[in-house]
């Protein structure tokens, strides 16, 4: 109609082939689209409903699990579904997070009221606290103040600006939110690109302008990259740093009777920001290596720029002030309520009525009634005036920028990490990778960082710890290593999101600026990954056991190793029926199998045999604990004895394993059992001898943690005093790189020549004239330079009597007259 009504003649060709390309048939044949395949068709569908599939299929798949009785299996088909759920992300995290608050009472795993607990124990708490100080210095845009404060001091040169911006990211990243630090580090770094490019293009080396234009392109790439791995890297200096490290401080308090694991703001402070800081220097020499090889040279006018944006920055307002001093205050009472080094103010307070949520929750009381302006109390304000002042912090800051989401996925990782201790599905899996458990403590380590680094690539690292911090404990408890020494280098992997855009809030913001490419982050974050992973095993060996609590066992039948040369020690009484705590149809149970074995001088590898088969056609697990125990305490006993009389040492060392683990079933059942606890002590300490290096490690400090539990049930016991004194010393007498060497393959405990003193002397009171716990109150002294001492005791022994038979008596008493002849003593 338009045309017609046009001033085009009507027989116009233009107009005619106007109207014949508007026919009917024509617009059908031009703008009717394509037949799509069946298959592009399906495809399409898929990508739509991707969401659906994956919320139906998901629990239909793993639906038989709770079919079964136990609820371990039950309790993992809710794993099963919240895991796949939150990798796949059907639904906002924080959603899937509140999931276990029906599966699990649904599901017979954990009742309502247990469950709900954990999204506000005093972790979250913590995190609020911590959360609320961050979005205080926010608001107030102090932390701008204090990036601009730095990096105007960096130089000019683009490596000295690249380890301002890391340095800069990374100190705040380690206080306040790693995705506001990122927000506002990524602005002002394409603003010193900017100027350096702007430089380049003013003062070109006509030689190399094709060279120099790349290396700028790389160079911008390099700098906002730098940013969001300094973000990464930055959150695992402190405690509050990101979300993972709270999971960790909350698991592991599980692991303990009292709740308490010993992980303060302090010691992780003193552990984690050295690491943090080394981590950030390889990092920066890496990013340097790879992208500012060709950088344009040094430019004043970014030096310039950046000092000229800090001095157009008004005055510090009095809110600044206010925020600056209350993050002061908290950092303060962190510090100061349990420092490690002395006495904090935390003893004041009865245990567990004092922790660092409570000084968190303090300081954000404090923000929420000082005033964000300096107080006026001479002018006279009207009601709705006073109303219209504001506080340092505010509700409707709160409402705008809290991470409400992160709080209720922190809680829905703890009630998922419940719910696996409760329903022994950690133990299960533990047991299960009791394949691996032979491997040195730095393999474990290794292997476990690999996978939590590949999960956290493509889920959040809060969900990475929640999800394998339950199993490594156990593993740890299964390997006999302290859950610290498997569950750190988890919690800092879970950190460690360098390769994909995705892997973190930090990547993707850099990622959006459209200065890096996918190919660019994968390549460098796949080798900084790699650094990372190698640098955090190597500190936490060298390192680890000083400065975490892992001298703090877990109340919850952990075994836990580490050391070295074990001691040679007498074995428990393994005739001494009458201090079974069996009652009379335990005795009638276990009658044939005592009678097969009469008495320990009868023992001989026949008998033994015997009635090792006579116990393993009892079905124990269906009968009363008490009878469990006395079986597990028979069969260790009968193992023990039967390794006595293996020649071949593969089969002795299999023998005295299997008896360890008899032993430490009936350890878990009864905790508290002295029999089982000194069975304990007498297979660790033979299978130390017995083995090779890497297990003589590992074996070494789990006998000196059973020792610690046995003589915690009965401190007056010579022999335990004995030989723990003994290998105290043994320990404290390594050389540097004796220890080193022990640290690379698993753990050193730390004790001193004072210790094995202490409990050598106590020996000594209990039952005096042992040649050999003589000998050794002589040698302690001596290492400690007590001269005088030493020859008193020394002379001791060396003057003791024996037998012709006591053969190892009197190799003691040899060894005291050899060290007499020594210098210190001519």
């Amino acid at each position: 109609m338009s045309l017609l009504l046009s001033g085009w003649p009507e027989n116009s060709e233009s107009r005619q082939r106007m109207l014949e390309s508007a026919s009917s048939s024509n617009f059908t044949q031009h703008f009717v689209s394509r037949e799509v395949p069946l298959a592009e068709k399906l495809k399409t569908l898929a990508r739509r409903c991707k969401n659906g599939i994956i919320l139906f299929l998901v629990p239909l798949i793993f639906a038989p699990l709770l079919f079964s009785d136990r609820k371990e299996a039950k309790c993992g088909y809710c794993v099963c579904v919240i895991a796949i759920y939150w990798m796949c992300e059907v639904m906002p995290l924080a959603v899937t997070a509140m999931m276990p608050v029906v599966l699990f009472p649904l599901c017979g795993v954990l009742d309502t009221h247990r469950t709900s607990q954990e999204y506000m124990n005093d972790t979250n708490f913590l995190f609020i606290g911590g959360l609320i100080m961050a979005a205080a210095v926010e608001k107030c845009e102090l932390h701008e103040r204090i990036a601009l404060f730095v990096l105007r001091h960096v130089g000019s040169e683009p490596k000295w600006i690249m380890l301002g911006f890391m340095t800069v990211t990374a100190l705040l990243s380690s206080f306040i939110s790693n995705t506001a630090t990122t927000a506002m580090m990524v602005p002002i770094g394409q603003s010193v690109i900017q100027q350096l490019i702007t430089s380049f293009q003013n003062h070109p080396q006509s030689s190399e302008t094709h060279r120099g234009r790349m290396g700028c392109k790389r160079m911008a790439t390099g700098l906002v990259l730098s940013i969001c791995f300094a973000a990464n890297i930055g959150g695992t200096g402190t405690l509050t740093g990101t979300p993972s490290n709270l999971v960790l401080v909350g698991q592991a308090a599980m692991l303990y009777a009292d709740g308490d694991s010993g992980i303060a703001y302090t010691n992780w402070m003193f552990f984690a920001y050295p690491l943090m800081l080394i981590c950030l220097f390889i990092c920066w020499i890496t990013l340097v290596f790879f992208f500012l090889k060709d950088a344009p040279a040094k430019d004043e006018h970014v030096t310039a720029m950046l000092k000229d944006r800090y001095a157009r920055l008004p005055r510090m307002s009095y809110a600044e002030k206010s925020v600056l001093c209350c993050f002061a205050l908290l950092l303060s009472l962190w510090i100061f309520r349990n420092p490690g080094m002395f006495e904090g103010f935390g003893v004041l307070f009865s245990k567990g009525f004092y922790s660092d949520s409570t000084s968190a929750m303090i300081v954000s009381f404090l923000l929420f009634i000082l005033p964000a302006e300096k107080p006026d109390l001479q002018t006279y304000l009207k009601s709705d005036e006073l109303r219209n002042k504001k506080c340092l912090m505010d509700w409707d800051a709160m409402k705008s920028s809290f991470p409400w989401n992160v709080v209720l996925l922190l809680g829905g990782g703890f009630a998922l990490a419940a719910g696996v201790k409760e329903s022994g599905l950690s133990d299960l899996i533990g047991h299960q990778l009791t394949a691996i458990e032979h491997l040195p403590i730095w393999a474990l380590q290794l292997l476990i960082m690999v996978i939590a680094m590949a999960i956290t690539n493509i889920c959040s690292n809060t969900v990475t710890a929640s999800i394998f911090l339950p199993i490594v404990a156990t593993l740890a408890q299964q390997a006999g290593h302290h859950p610290l020494t498997l569950m750190m280098p988890v919690t800092l992997a879970a950190s460690f999101a360098f390769i994909l855009p995705v892997g973190t809030p930090p990547n993707a913001i850099v990622f959006g600026s459209g200065l890096v490419k996918v190919t660019d982050m994968v390549v460098v974050g796949l080798i900084v990954s790699m650094e990372m992973l190698f640098t955090t095993i190597i500190y936490i060996n060298m390192f680890g056991q000083q400065l975490l609590p892992m001298d703090k066992i877990p109340n919850q039948n952990l075994t836990i190793t580490t050391t070295l040369r074990p001691c040679c020690f007498c074995v428990a009484t393994m005739d001494d029926r009458s201090t079974s705590t069996c009652d009379d149809f335990e005795n009638r149970i276990f009658h044939e199998v005592d009678s097969a074995t009469v008495d320990v001088e009868d023992w001989n590898a026949t008998n033994l045999n015997a009635a090792i088969g006579m116990l393993d056609k009892l079905n124990l697990s269906s009968q009363p604990s008490d009878v469990q125990v006395g079986g597990l305490r028979r069969r260790s006993e009968l193992l023990y004895g039967l390794s006595n009389y293996e020649e071949n040492r593969t089969k002795r060392i299999e023998h005295l394993e299997n008896a360890r683990k008899a032993a430490e079933e009936g350890n878990q059942i009864e905790p508290n059992n002295f029999e089982i606890l000194k069975l304990l002590c007498s297979t660790t300490g033979r299978l130390a001898e017995e083995s090779g290096l890497t297990k003589k490690v590992q074996y070494g400090f789990m006998f000196k943690t059973y020792l610690d539990k046995a003589l915690a049930v009965d401190s007056n016991n010579f022999e335990l005093l004995h030989m723990r004194g003994r290998f105290c010393y043994q320990v404290a007498n390594l050389s540097m790189i004796e220890r080193m060497a022990a640290k690379v393959i698993g753990q050193v405990p730390n004790v001193s020549f004072q210790d094995a003193l202490d409990d050598l002397l106590k020996a000594e009171t209990i039952c005096d004239g042992v040649a050999e716990n003589q000998l050794y109150i002589g040698k302690a002294y001596l290492a400690m330079d007590k001269i005088k001492e030493a020859r008193k005791w020394l002379e001791t022994a060396a003057a003791a009597e024996y037998d012709d038979a006591e053969a190892v008596e009197k190799e003691h008493v040899d060894e005291a007259k050899q060290i007499l002849e020594t210098k210190p003593f001519r």
